[in-house]
């Protein structure tokens, strides 16, 4: 850059602009985190229609902050993915996914069965 406009930019000031110029395309980071669905409406769309079948899977977060994102969807009968519930952790591990999938099953187990009242569930995940 310094070469084709005779300007020397440090690497201060390009990482300056790259974060302006990032936070003007996706937004600042706490106002996207103001504005997560309601997880109650979530539970509720997933109790009225969804099938007993559950995907899990984590992904890394590519922010200042870091960490992983951890999903379970379930699938509509239309075949339509519907998101069940997401967390925040530090690291995709076996105490992360042990403390996600007990917060979930404490928020769907009540409730949630058929006539019966049989809660049985299929999770899927990559592991």
């Amino acid at each position: 850059m310094g070469l084709k406009l005779g300007q020397h930019v440090s690497r201060w000031q390009a990482w300056r602009a790259k974060n302006t110029v990032l936070k003007a395309i996706y937004g600042d980071e706490e106002e996207q985190f103001k504005r997560l669905w309601n997880f109650c409406v979530q539970r509720e769309g997933f109790k009225s229609g969804c099938r007993r079948i559950v995907g899990m899977d984590g992904c890394y977060l590519k922010t200042k902050r870091g960490g992983q994102l951890l999903v379970t969807v379930g699938i509509y009968p239309n075949n339509n993915i519907f998101p069940i519930a997401y967390g925040l952790v530090d690291v995709e591990n076996k105490s992360s996914w042990e403390w996600f999938l007990n917060h979930l099953y404490e928020h769907i187990r009540y409730g949630v069965g058929d006539e019966n009242g049989q809660n049985e569930w299929t999770f899927m995940s990559d592991k």
